[in-house]
């Protein structure tokens, strides 16, 4: 949910979600065609999927409750900060799989966040204007 904002962050923040679900698209097509690829296993031990767990709600409760310029501060963080750990996380991804069709699907989808991560820090730096 976008609580008022200006219409480059909704824009932005509306290709960070087509980009996403594009990536988990691919991913799942990946995983109906090679049964070793479990997207639900995350593989974590129990304390990593605590502070995880933990900081996600922390993050949401942050963003429940501010608003204006702090909304769109906070919202870019939270978008920067996920962008550019799943942005290394695809492409090491591809570094190490050895199926270069897949690979291939790893660097595309790296590639993808990037390109949004890039877009989501260009508005980071940018100064808010209140929505009129």
């Amino acid at each position: 949910i976008i609580k008022r904002d200006r219409r480059e962050l909704n824009e932005v923040i509306k290709r960070v979600s087509s980009t996403a679900d594009d990536a988990r698209k691919s991913l799942e097509k990946l995983a109906q065609e090679d049964a070793t690829l479990n997207l639900k296993n995350k593989g974590l031990p129990p304390g990593e999927m605590a502070t995880r767990e933990s900081a996600a709600k922390a993050k949401g409760k942050e963003l429940l409750h501010a608003s204006g310029a702090d909304f769109e501060f906070k919202l870019l963080l939270t978008q920067a900060e996920a962008l550019g750990y799943a942005e290394r996380l695809a492409l090491v991804a591809a570094e190490n799989e050895p199926r270069p069709g897949h690979a291939k699907v790893f660097a595309n989808i790296s590639s993808q966040l990037k390109a949004r991560h890039q877009e989501v820090l260009i508005l980071l730096r940018s100064p808010a204007v209140p929505a009129r």
